[in-house]
């Protein structure tokens, strides 16, 4: 169910001697047994490292996110958002990080997200990646992250409403 566009540009991160996970919302919606509208890729690779991989991307903010333009026969087909590995700031606006810092470590990475389900990875040819016990996924249950607790409840959004969108 992943697309060949997608792997392909995983094998040509791992080509470079780059790390490479599916993550986000696709890996949910995936395990959920939903088709993904967009996909998501991190990495160890910095933004700039990933600019020499695919020349042809955009990137134009402070987060780590490259834009990868995915084209067939001359025609952009789709954009994958590939970002660096990355810890994050506190959240001033409740929505963005004030800073950002690269790391080279997927779980770092990995543990800065919200929910447990959005906190695993797929790795190709290995399968999930669930390093903070997230197994409740099956159940069809969410959880929080116990280090992003604090960040959801300064939010200020009626209680549980982030998670009832899936």
């Amino acid at each position: 169910m992943i697309p060949k566009y997608i792997e392909n540009t995983i094998k040509n991160l791992e080509k470079a001697n780059f790390e490479a996970y599916i993550v986000g919302g696709c890996v949910r919606d995936l395990l959920l047994g939903k088709e993904p509208k967009d996909w998501d890729i991190t990495t160890n690779a910095k933004p700039k490292e990933i600019l020499k991989i695919f020349p042809d991307s955009v990137y134009e903010n402070t987060f780590g996110t490259v834009g990868v333009k995915i084209k067939e026969k001359d025609e952009t087909i789709a954009v994958v958002e590939i970002t660096t590995y990355r810890t994050e700031a506190k959240y001033s606006d409740k929505r963005h990080p004030d800073s950002v810092k690269f790391t080279n470590e997927l779980k770092k990475d990995l543990s800065r997200r919200d929910f447990t389900i959005n906190a695993m990875a797929i790795k190709l040819n290995k399968g999930i990646i669930e390093m903070f016990r997230a197994e409740h996924w099956k159940n069809r249950e969410t959880r929080c992250s116990a280090r992003n607790i604090g960040k959801i409840a300064k939010q200020n959004v009626p209680r549980g409403t982030s998670a009832i969108k899936h």
